[in-house]
Formats: structure tokens, C-alpha cells, sequence
């Protein structure tokens, strides 16, 4: 994709995210982010952004906060649940499940089928709707909404959100043979780290790779893989690296040394960038 149509998906995706009404947390003993099919990236970086403001959370799938978190908690938590939209039978389930255990819910996704948006509303969700071609809003939303006890850190990690647009052009010239492994098919497997999970699963919404956890990397023998990590995590990984390697797996390594918190976003403009310039859209 042209640097330009990047940069101008990007702001419209900042202008998006600023517009978002934030989930309600006031008084909640315990946040239960709840993500449906296509929707991880978002309640990854989500529970990333509370954990580091020191809130009580738990990221888990939809079907799983409906059968095992919901019905056995102790009550007084908040429900936040991220939805591809369309007809999203997982969202419908903890929709259901949530409203006879007398517990709201706020979703947050792109359009969803009609006949689903109208059960929704009878069963009392809040389903805030998020138009966005890039996909992108849902991601650096959860940065914006998070509290704000960070300090020196929450000023600069503003700044970076503001200037992300910028940063477009940083990212091709640093991290060209990963827009280009992505661009060309090369990469058949993208794997990841729990700092790069929601980057790492932006990209496999948009291009045709496979997941793996970078901790489980030696056994893609023959495999070609970008891993993805931060900086903070690598001394964790050089081993699993290496045996990988030794194994025959051919291995492009992506490296971000950015606070932990935006590492997704500039792993999910590097799946923008090898895009062609007409499919860029929201999951």
C-alpha cells in the first residue's frame, strides 16, 4: 500500500478510536473482556492497556466468558466484548447468558446483521457501532479509554498516538523485509509473544499466514516464519530462536523496542502497508 493512502487510513482510524464512547468501569471489582471470532486483536490490547493501569482484568473468549467466567463469578464485574460483527452467534450467546445472570454488556464492532442488532437491543446491550476501513479504530481505542495513572508514560504514549500517522514512513524503512515477506505470501506462519499477540493477530485477520506462539517456534521445522517480539521479551525467546533455526525453519525476525503498549499498533501498520491499496477494511 502507498505510504499516503496508510497515513490517511490511520488518521481517519485516530478520528474514529477519539469518538468512541469509553466502557463504563466505575465501581467494577473486575473486568471481563470478552472477545468473539476475528475480534482477539482488540481484547488483547485492551486487557494490555488495563493491566498496566493496574485494573483487575481477564481476557477471554465469548463462548468461554458465557459458560466458565460468567455464571461462577462472585458479581460487580463490567462485560466488554468485542465483536467482527455480521452475524456474530458468539456475541448473541454472551449477550443471552449475561442478561439472565443480571449483568450488563458493552460491545464494541463493526455492523452487525440486522436481525442480530435487534436482539441485541431488547436484551439491554449497549452495541457501540465502529465504522472504520483500516480496522485499526478498535486497536488504539483501548489506549485512549484505559485510566490514566501512568504519568510521565501517559504523555508520551499520547504523543505516539498522535503521531502514528508519521510514523508510517518510519515503519516501511525499518521493517521492509517484513511488509514484504507479508506482501509477497512469503510468510507462512506469524508468531508471537504476549506483547505482540494483538499485532500479530491484527495480521492474520488481513493476510493468509498462520498463528503460533513464538515460544513453540523450534517445531515449524522447514516452516518460513516472522516472528514478531519486543524488546523487553527477547531474551525469553533467543533460544527458541535458535533451536528453530538449527531445525531448518527459515526465520525473518521483527524486533520492536517501543513501549510495550503500541508494539501491537506498529505490527498492525506493517500489515497495512502490504496491503494492496483497495482491500485495506475493517474485519
Amino acid at each position: 500500500m502507498q505510504s499516503s493512502r496508510a497515513r490517511d487510513l490511520v488518521k481517519k482510524a485516530l478520528e474514529t478510536a477519539g469518538r468512541l464512547e469509553a466502557p463504563r468501569l466505575e465501581g467494577a471489582s473486575e473486568v471481563v473482556i470478552a472477545s468473539c471470532p476475528g475480534s482477539e486483536a482488540y481484547g488483547g490490547e485492551y486487557y494490555l492497556a488495563l493491566r498496566h493501569s493496574g485494573v483487575r482484568a481477564l481476557h477471554v473468549p465469548c463462548i468461554e466468558a458465557a459458560v466458565h467466567v460468567l455464571p461462577y463469578s462472585s458479581g460487580g464485574e463490567a462485560v466488554v466484548a468485542f465483536s467482527a460483527g455480521g452475524r456474530d452467534s458468539h456475541l448473541m450467546h454472551l449477550a443471552n447468558a449475561a442478561t439472565a445472570l443480571g449483568l450488563s454488556v458493552e460491545a464494541y464492532g463493526p455492523p452487525l446483521h440486522p436481525a442480530y442488532t435487534d436482539s441485541l437491543a431488547e436484551l439491554g446491550v449497549e452495541y457501540h457501532l465502529v465504522e472504520d476501513e483500516s480496522g485499526l479504530a478498535l486497536l488504539i481505542a483501548p489506549l485512549m479509554w484505559s485510566p490514566k495513572p501512568w504519568e510521565a508514560r501517559r504523555a508520551r504514549l499520547e504523543e505516539e498516538l498522535g503521531g502514528l500517522p508519521e510514523a508510517i514512513d518510519w515503519i516501511r524503512e525499518h521493517y521492509s523485509s517484513i511488509i514484504a515477506a507479508l506482501e509477497s505470501g512469503w510468510a507462512e506462519y506469524v508468531a508471537y509473544t504476549p506483547t505482540t499477540e494483538p499485532g500479530v493477530r491484527f495480521i492474520a485477520r488481513h493476510h493468509n499466514v498462520k498463528l503460533a506462539p513464538l515460544s513453540s517456534v523450534e517445531r515449524l521445522r522447514g516452516s518460513t516464519v516472522v516472528a514478531f517480539y519486543a524488546s523487553v521479551e527477547e531474551h525469553a525467546y533467543k533460544q527458541a530462536l535458535l533451536s528453530a533455526k538449527l531445525r531448518g525453519a527459515k526465520i525473518t525476525e521483527a524486533r520492536l523496542n517501543t513501549d510495550p503498549l503500541t508494539v501491537p499498533l506498529y505490527i498492525a501498520l506493517m500489515s497495512v502497508l502490504a496491503l494492496p491499496d483497495s482491500t485495506a477494511k475493517s474485519p
